[in-house]
């Protein structure tokens, strides 16, 4: 290591031998790790209004009800499984037929 390396950037202290670590006058952190950006406050307050107009759109689609069907949608009857229970009904109310029409047949 040259002398450079041995400074803090920060503040320009000696720091120890190790190969990473904490400067022990300022507390920067240096060594193999340490990845130096630069961030402004133009920087920060531009992620910040992204994050908020984020959060508020997702709490908005959240917080919307399910769509409803309008009210002058078509009624779909015996199509698909929504159908289902309106057949059985149709077929439990003529097997009932007949076996009342079979039975007064067997009385008279």
């Amino acid at each position: 290591m040259t002398m450079m390396d041995k400074t803090c950037a920060k503040c320009g202290a000696l720091l120890p031998d190790e190969d990473e670590g904490l400067c022990p006058s300022c507390g920067t952190p240096f060594g193999k790790q340490t990845v130096a950006l630069s961030v402004t406050s133009e920087m920060l307050a531009h992620a910040a209004k992204q994050n908020a107009a984020e959060a508020a759109r997702k709490s908005a689609t959240t917080q919307q009800s399910p769509p409803q069907p309008p009210l002058n949608a078509p009624v779909r009857s015996g199509a698909g499984p929504g159908g289902l229970p309106m057949i059985a009904i149709v077929g439990g109310l003529a097997v009932i037929i007949i076996l009342m029409a079979v039975l007064l047949a067997l009385i008279l």
